[in-house]
């Protein structure tokens, strides 16, 4: 029995001081990647970790921790090996290349990365072979599946099963390095890359949204108010920093969509990460806009927010607006109303709301350009998630000013007070619409610099070349 006590004493004791070890460790990554000093971001996570965090296996922690430190370097090697063996890198020539796709999302307008997706495969399609792996929700991708069956070579609808993917292999008779390249797309396809990465030649890993910086946002936000959801943050931003890490490791190349979210992680240790930026969709946005007459649709003294409200930062970001913006223009401006456009889960919102007129859902559309031209302003009041907010570049395609906070518009090419308005404090973001709605001279300039930069930076036509040589093994 004493040896027993005596045993438990010292593992308790190990425990402990690995904690602190832990502690130390993660105080040291968060410090340059949130910008605080060290005490006081030791003075916050202590209190966390202590009565949260202490709680999980301390071993488990250590080598999340031990990944998240990891350098690039240690993997150089075996790639410039395959490289100069002449495996990975594909003749820069217009050949016509075998490219599997395989995404956690469908390729469909209903979201914004879907709808990336879509453009992306549309795109290649004309000059490639595109096969697809992915999952499918019949309530919100149905309308789409048609139009991708027209696109791909083959398709597979399923739940991202690694067995299931060699059953697609094998009845094709599709042996090992068939295809020229294979592009991860999505978290959730991360634990297949180990498993199937074999079947292509080059690899490739999409963050459509850095998912692991999202939760290090939400963790800001949350830290001095709920401790207990600071901690989920903080676990989450364990477990996905670590499966992000490991994809863009282990494949040959890895993608952002913003510059912040590839520099998230080159402040994590990995560098040559290539930023293809989401654009703005030909087939769903600029083929329906009328530059000539759209204006004469605008309905004075409305403003719209566009969202899939199935992704929580757009819910977010709806509830702090109505929260602490809403009223303030009502105030000023009686006749003004807001229009909710998008699809997705908006019973706890419109409950909460169920009494204000000035609120107008209107739920799905079919043409998001249609449905956006009667607005005189458009938002993205978002205050947390990673990736690019897609919406801002649809609302400068449609010729509407913006105003966003510094969240919604982080990692894009817009700047305040030129091509967007950006406000962060309620009281400003208020009155930042109020301002557009009654000056009709700032409205014209930043819907025209809204233009440029769209024109600019986020042109499929632009982007699509090089994501093929990034493809090749080239950029």
């Amino acid at each position: 029995m004493k040896t027993l006590l005596v045993n438990v004493h010292r593992a308790e004791t190990e425990r402990s001081i690995l904690a602190k070890q832990n502690l130390e460790t993660l105080c040291a990554i968060l410090t340059p990647l949130i910008g605080w000093n060290s005490t006081e971001i030791r003075h916050t996570l202590s209190k966390i970790y202590l009565n949260y965090i202490i709680s999980l296996d301390q071993n488990a922690v250590h080598d999340q921790l031990s990944i998240i430190l990891a350098r690039e370097s240690n993997y150089r090697y075996a790639r410039t090996v395959s490289k100069l063996e002449g495996h990975r890198v594909l003749e820069p020539t217009g050949d016509r290349l075998k490219i599997l796709i395989v995404s956690g999302m469908f390729p469909s307008p209903m979201h914004g990365g879907g709808l990336r997706l879509l453009d992306i495969i549309s795109s290649l399609s004309a000059n490639h072979q595109i096969d697809l792996y992915t999952i499918y929700n019949e309530n919100t991708d149905e309308s789409s599946l048609a139009n991708i069956k027209k696109l791909v070579r083959d398709l597979r609808l399923d739940g991202l099963s690694d067995v299931d993917f060699m059953k697609w292999m094998s009845g094709r008779n599709i042996e090992p390095r068939y295809y020229d390249v294979i592009d991860f797309q999505y978290l959730n396809t991360v634990p297949l890359i180990p498993k199937i990465k074999h079947y292509g030649k080059r690899s490739v890993f999409t963050m459509v949204e850095c998912i692991s910086r999202r939760y290090l946002i939400d963790f800001t936000m949350n830290f001095k108010d709920n401790a207990e959801t600071a901690a989920d943050n903080l676990i989450e931003f364990l477990r996905t920093c670590c499966l992000e890490k490991n994809a863009l490791m282990v494949c040959d190349d890895g993608v952002a969509v913003t510059d912040d979210d590839a520099g998230f992680m080159r402040h994590l240790g990995l560098e040559g990460i290539h930023v293809i930026p989401t654009c703005v969709s030909k087939s769903f946005i600029l083929d329906h806009v009328d530059g000539k007459h759209g204006d004469r649709n605008i309905m004075p003294n409305t403003v719209g927010f566009f969202g899939y409200y199935n992704h929580y930062p757009n819910v977010d970001g709806l509830r702090w607006y109505f929260q602490n913006v809403h009223e303030k223009i009502v105030n000023e401006i009686p006749d003004y109303t807001f229009h909710v456009f998008g699809f997705g889960d908006l019973a706890a919102i419109r409950g909460e709301y169920c009494d204000d007129k000035s609120i107008i859902y209107v739920g799905k559309v079919d043409n998001i350009v249609r449905s956006l031209e009667p607005m005189q302003i458009l938002v993205a009041p978002l205050i947390n998630g990673a990736g690019i907010r897609g919406k801002i570049n649809q609302y400068s395609a449609v010729g509407r000013p913006t105003v966003s906070t510094s969240i919604g518009v982080s990692g894009m090419k817009y700047l305040n007070g030129k091509s967007i308005v950006v406000a962060d404090h309620p009281a400003d973001f208020a009155n930042s619409i109020i301002n557009l709605l009654r000056n009709k001279e700032l409205w014209n300039r930043i819907r025209d610099g809204a233009k440029d930069v769209i024109d600019k930076y986020y042109n499929w036509d632009k982007e699509v070349p090089r994501l093929e040589e990034l493809y090749r093994g080239n950029l």
